[in-house]
């Protein structure tokens, strides 16, 4: 079927919908059959058919000519005149797109719902009625988009528009963080052609230009939906259709004069000039981001993530330069040091580290916003505002230019003006780090003994550390949720630690001498009566008051889960907070349930015991027995490779869970010295390599399994991890050897390209790497 046909079945179908709401579509056109703009085609007729074959017919549409001088208001009269649902507008002022859309819209438009036509895209012939049929079923959301197709000009598909679910954007996250996801990625096509709520459009208006390059329009229009509280959701279907057309600088330059911009013989000043529009883009958001009604972390942290976006996409810049518009040898020269600075001072902007991932966690509260984490995000920016700096003014020496040009002036101005910003609230943030918890100053509830069976039992090994005891006790004290048991297993302490205990009369203790820690704890199941188990040695404790609450609303709610864990803090020995633990997932959230293990198997990550919550059928299955152990092994190292191999599944709260306190006594640290530590270590990290071999190789399968041993349906792909290895491997190996501008095309190549039989020839090239 042709796009722009509707189907048998739909046509005349709504002709008679009088009780429908009203649509408005906004075309702005100019020139819309010069040969630049269509490459010879009649591509605004076809455009026109598309809508109005819609099967949905309750519509209008208001053209705004920007006074065309070839026959587009000849084409747009003519079918005006054939279809009284459009509305033909010869504009009196020379308006640009993005100001005729406003114009539009503040005059013309009556609808309900409202949307954004272009004069060459097409549209499915059910677009605009799923549209509205699903907005008028779900009130709470003001825009709706949906996936597509780049076309070329002969209507043929290119690709399609969004290929993973992490470049889209819905209701499950909180607007500011589909802001913060979005200025990252700044993937524009196809939301700026969603589908509003006429209400919510007007709010977000006007389109603001803010340089003479007039570019970043529909990014800021985005951005500001967002920053309002806009909601949106995307629909997977390909109803949308963009007309994929090249326009570089050599046609932008050709067909208008832009002030300012430097000619296409000076290709790095005209980075320098793209530089600076996105610094004009950057404080149009700021000013926004001020207007917004954000917490202090909140703002800190937006202003930061966009700042770390500017950075990003004005170096992005010049490789699409490079690629296109450098062809001097000088230039080139030039260029090649300028792109081995980048890639020594700027590569956390290449990394996961800095990107925020689409993620469900913003019910729970978030790490993003813990002081330390945005601590570190504020280093980053003061960082990255001197390095930038320092590479402006290399830039200048380098080009031997005798006088400065108006461009790099202002751009050291500016930069200038952010260091001295980025410094203030650095001084500010650091004030809120350091301090003591507020959970662990006292307790605020007396626990009585409990008869009834509890859900969760804590286990508390302990050994000479009575001076952190009260401190831990009152961790799990002050838990909102009550249904616990709380066991401390001693190991024959000689210091206070029995007095202190015995003035706790809801803790279930007991002292003797005992083999270790993996000893405290199987003698602590032996009595335990939670069906969910946790472990937490005296001297950490818990820093959320809801985190026993968040595990059990968990494994409660999902019979496939087997443990819950989130992120521990470490604490200095006087109980002042430091920095978070896991910095890779503080803007990303770790993959979850079937996906972890597969992330396991790359990285031999452990999950933190220090706060995990784990059924307690699993932590008897996966917890080494006195049989199994031997003190070449650590017991939560084996109890991490049990639980991962035998196919259980985790879930991350991304809740800062957790304390892990630092101090001179530390069992972990006496290891470390001794050598013990290294060996555990080597004794897990050998038998990760040697199950990921199995599977690698396919001698092995993976299954998954439920909290009840159960296996479950979802099957495991081999093949999917070979891939995912393989680009893990290159992905190292890559930066190692080739730097970041080129690592992501070989990272592609070699996952889609390489054999299994690669893998056997370089077996002993990437066990060395990881």
């Amino acid at each position: 079927m042709n796009i722009c046909e509707p189907s048998q079945s739909n046509k005349g179908q709504l002709n008679q919908e009088t009780n429908s709401p009203l649509v408005s579509i906004l075309m702005p056109v100019y020139n819309s059959m010069d040969f630049a703009r269509s490459g010879g085609f009649e591509l605004l007729p076809k455009a026109l058919d598309s809508l109005l074959s819609q099967s949905y017919r309750n519509f209008e549409l208001i053209i705004l000519d920007n006074q065309s001088t070839d026959n587009t208001s000849d084409i747009c009269k003519s079918y005006a005149r054939k279809d009284s649902r459009i509305r033909y507008i010869l504009d009196s002022e020379k308006r640009f797109p993005e100001g005729a859309i406003t114009y539009m819209v503040s005059s013309f438009m009556q609808g309900k719902y409202c949307m954004c036509a272009n004069d060459d895209d097409l549209y499915h012939p059910e677009f605009i009625h799923k549209m509205v049929d699903f907005l008028e079923n779900n009130p709470e959301i003001d825009m709706l988009y949906s996936n597509g197709w780049y076309i070329d000009l002969f209507g043929l598909p290119v690709s399609k528009i969004i290929l993973q679910k992490s470049d889209t954007y819905n209701e499950t996250c909180s607007s500011l963080s589909n802001y913060c996801a979005y200025i990252q990625k700044r993937n524009v096509i196809p939301i700026i052609f969603g589908f509003f709520r006429a209400d919510s459009y007007r709010r977000t208006l006007p389109f603001e230009n803010f340089d003479d390059l007039k570019a970043n329009v529909d990014n800021l229009f985005i951005a500001k939906f967002f920053l309002m509280g806009g909601i949106c959701h995307f629909i997977d279907e390909e109803l949308f259709f963009y007309r994929a057309k090249k326009r570089g600088l050599s046609e932008v330059q050709s067909s208008v004069k832009i002030d300012g911009m430097p000619n296409l013989d000076e290709p790095l000043l005209i980075w320098m000039y793209y530089i600076r529009h996105q610094f004009y883009f950057l404080r149009k958001l700021d000013d926004m981001i001020c207007d917004s009604k954000l917490s202090d972390n909140q703002y800190i942290y937006v202003k930061c993530l966009t700042f770390h976006s500017f950075i990003k996409h004005s170096l992005n810049l010049l490789v699409w330069i490079r690629n296109s518009y450098i062809h001097k040898r000088d230039d080139k020269k030039l260029c090649f040091k300028i792109l081995n600075i980048i890639d020594k001072k700027f590569r956390p902007f290449y990394s996961d580290r800095l990107n925020v991932g689409f993620s469900e966690d913003d019910k729970y509260g978030n790490v993003k916003l813990q002081p330390p984490v945005i601590a570190g995000l504020l280093d980053v920016s003061l960082k990255s505002n001197i390095d930038l700096l320092e590479l402006i003014k290399y830039y200048n020496r380098a080009a031997k230019e005798s006088k400065k040009s108006e461009i790099i002036e202002e751009l050291e101005e500016l930069l200038q003006e952010e260091i001295s910003m980025w410094r203030e609230s650095k001084s500010l943030i650091e004030l809120e780090i350091g301090r003591k918890p507020e959970i662990l100053v006292n307790t605020e509830e007396k626990i009585g003994i409990n008869d009834e069976t509890p859900t969760i039992s804590v286990i508390s090994p302990s050994l000479n550390l009575a001076r952190f005891l009260e401190e831990t006790i009152r961790s799990v004290a002050n838990q909102s949720f009550r249904s616990f048991e709380h066991i401390v297993i001693d190991g024959g302490s000689t210091d206070e630690t029995l007095n202190i205990l015995k003035r706790y009369p809801h803790i279930k203790w007991f002292s003797e001498k005992d083999s270790g820690v993996e000893d405290a704890i199987r003698k602590a199941l032996a009595i335990a009566r939670g069906k969910y188990v946790m472990s937490c040695c005296i001297s950490d404790g818990y820093l959320s008051r809801d985190w026993f609450k968040l595990c059990v609303e968990v494994l409660d709610s999902e019979p496939d889960v087997s443990l819950v864990w989130g992120f521990p803090q470490y604490l200095t020995e006087d109980s002042k907070l430091g920095l978070i633990s896991y910095p890779q997932f503080h803007h990303s959230p770790p993959p979850q349930k079937h996906d972890f293990v597969l992330y396991w198997l790359k990285t031999a990550f452990w999950l933190p015991e220090g706060n995990f919550c784990v059924r307690r059928e699993v932590f008897d299955k996966c917890f080494p027995s006195f049989e199994e152990f031997s003190e070449y092994r650590d017991c939560f190292l084996e109890f991490n490779y049990k639980f991962n191999s035998l196919g259980y599944l985790p879930y991350h709260v991304p809740v800062v869970a957790s304390f892990g306190r630092t101090h001179n006594n530390q069992g972990g640290e006496k290891e470390k010295e001794s050598g013990l530590l290294r060996t555990r270590m080597e004794a897990y990290f050998k038998k990760v390599r040697h199950y990921r071999w199995k599977l690698l190789t396919g001698l092995g399968t993976h299954v998954y399994r439920d909290g009840e041993h159960n296996v479950l349906s979802v099957k495991f792909s081999n093949e999917n991890l070979r891939r995912e290895y393989i680009a893990f491997i290159a992905c190292h190996l890559g930066h190692l050897i080739m730097g970041r501008f080129i690592v992501d095309n070989f990272i592609a190549l070699a996952k889609k390209y390489l054999p299994l039989t690669f893998l056997t020839k370089v077996k002993r090239v990437y066990r060395r790497v990881v």
